[in-house]
């Protein structure tokens, strides 16, 4: 079933005729005043983003992220989800004082191809039940990639499934208005949720 779903990826990645129904292709990158790309304010105390490059665009990251509401004492915890030579982020979080969760995930940025890469559902699932934990416990969290759009969304989505009851297919139309390119791919979600524990 998994591995049916990656081909189905990589056809709609390739195929033309997809790429009207794909209207995550169509995303633009968006900037915020403070310079943080493809900024997105998940819920209260939630915010995804793109890889901020400098530590200006840290800092105005951590200005708006200490601003969201939290019950908890810990420190924002920042899930990062691409790989450390795409951009590590352990020197920024260890300045402003945040914890950082490590779960490098596929497909690379501005690879499609390596969706037939595609990590294990144990992989994706570490991310989003840590980032399901901080919330219950009341704590600032945020996650991203470099462009936070395909790996961003998908997590995202299933952020949203356990966390808001959301049906798959309003988690996977939530993927495409920001920006993920592998929006069409019904039973992906649900397969990742049943082929690992969840928070």
């Amino acid at each position: 079933m998994y591995f049916a779903l990656v081909v189905v990826a990589i056809v709609a990645l390739l195929v033309v005729g997809c790429a009207p129904l794909l209207h995550g292709i169509e995303y633009k990158d968006t900037t915020t005043p403070d310079g943080l790309v493809n900024f997105h304010l998940f819920a209260p105390g939630m915010i995804r983003v793109a890889h901020p490059t400098t530590m200006d665009q840290w800092r105005a990251l951590d200005t708006r992220m200490r601003a969201e509401p939290a019950t908890s004492t810990l420190p924002p915890l920042f899930v990062q989800l691409h790989f450390d030579y795409e951009g590590d982020d352990s020197s920024f979080t260890q300045a402003l004082g945040w914890e950082l969760l490590k779960v490098p995930l596929y497909p690379e940025d501005g690879k499609p191809w390596t969706v037939a890469m595609s990590s294990p559902p144990s992989e994706v699932m570490l991310a989003v039940n840590a980032i399901v934990a901080a919330k219950r416990a009341g704590r600032r969290v945020a996650w991203g990639c470099i462009a936070d759009r395909d790996r961003g969304g998908v997590v995202s989505g299933l952020v949203a499934m356990i966390l808001f009851d959301w049906s798959e297919e309003k988690a996977l139309r939530y993927m495409g208005d920001t920006g993920s390119r592998i929006e069409l791919l019904p039973g992906l979600l649900v397969s990742f949720l049943q082929s690992a524990p969840k928070a």
